[in-house]
């Protein structure tokens, strides 16, 4: 999820992971969520790529984190 700026938000993934178990039969699970930062916005209006803008915020951070889970779910995989 991302933009996530409530406790609700952040649990999202969960239930769409939820929705896609019960209606599809797609097992998952949810990799976590992206806080909002204004700083995004700026960065897109800089026409620079976030994390290349702000290396050391938290959004650019997590998303690093995110990336190298998927990575790893993917090497798993193989």
């Amino acid at each position: 999820i991302n933009g996530a700026r409530t406790p609700e938000d952040r649990t999202l993934g969960e239930e769409i992971v939820s929705v896609f178990r019960r209606f599809f039969g797609i097992k998952g699970h949810s990799l976590g969520w992206l806080e909002f930062d204004e700083r995004l916005w700026l960065s897109l209006r800089h026409m620079q790529p976030p994390v290349l803008e702000f290396p050391q915020s938290r959004w650019t951070q997590k998303l690093l984190e995110l990336t190298s889970e998927i990575i790893f779910l993917m090497e798993e995989q193989v």
